[in-house]
């Protein structure tokens, strides 16, 4: 019987744990349509009209469309990682770790090219 009660504990805390990410996921998504929706609305609407010629698009708008297309529209693109980073502990590990590996490198290049500099220098000296 002990061993029925605590296989039924790990798998309702199982369950638990997906609902808690599915839940997450979900958030993520919404967090990412919502920028989507937000950042790309103008652009969609402004084309819309264009390609349809259903509405009149004033002639002042073609800051709004400027500012869509150079601004907003890469803005989405940019904060899409973010949203990731910020809301996957998965992604930030994987962050951290090419981080500390690039700058290895960079520290193991920096000590050869001193080392190599210091050959140069004693040779001409």
């Amino acid at each position: 019987k002990q061993w029925y009660q605590r296989r039924v504990r790990a798998t309702q805390n199982s369950t638990k744990s997906i609902d808690r990410l599915n839940r997450r996921a979900t958030i993520t998504v919404l967090m990412i349509s919502v920028l989507f929706c937000l950042l790309n609305v103008t652009f969609m609407v402004m084309l819309g009209c264009h390609v349809t010629e259903s509405c009149k698009v004033p002639p002042d708008a073609s800051l709004v469309v400027w500012f869509s297309f150079w601004i907003a529209i890469p803005l989405n693109s940019c904060l899409n990682p973010c949203v990731y980073f910020l809301r996957k502990q998965d992604m930030r590990v994987l962050v951290v770790r090419i981080w500390r590996r690039l700058n290895k490198r960079r520290i193991s290049h920096k000590r050869a090219w001193f080392k190599n500099a210091s050959i140069y220098r004693s040779t001409t000296v």
